[in-house]
């Protein structure tokens, strides 16, 4: 993951993008595609600085959603009419 730094208080957009790999359970099944995904994210002193749900599904008319690779083991989201810090 891209490490990146922010003074407390600062909004989580500011952020930037980042990438990274998260390890999860696979039970029950991971499908972000239909049940949307909750992100948590915790600084070094367990102060919680990010708490989001991305709902699942797929808006063909506005391409907002998610999008599996073939093999439907990893999923992307994007929302082109989402702003940063909304």
């Amino acid at each position: 993951m891209t490490a990146m730094r922010a003074s407390r208080g600062e909004a989580p957009a500011v952020l930037g993008l980042n990438e990274g790999v998260i390890t999860v359970p696979t039970t029950p099944p991971i499908d972000p595609a239909t049940k949307g995904v909750r992100v948590m994210l915790e600084d070094a002193a367990r102060v919680r600085i990010l708490d989001a749900i991305i709902p699942g599904g797929f808006d063909p008319a506005t391409g907002a959603g998610w999008k599996a690779n073939p093999a439907g083991t990893a999923w992307w989201y994007r929302n082109p009419q989402a702003r940063p810090g909304s």
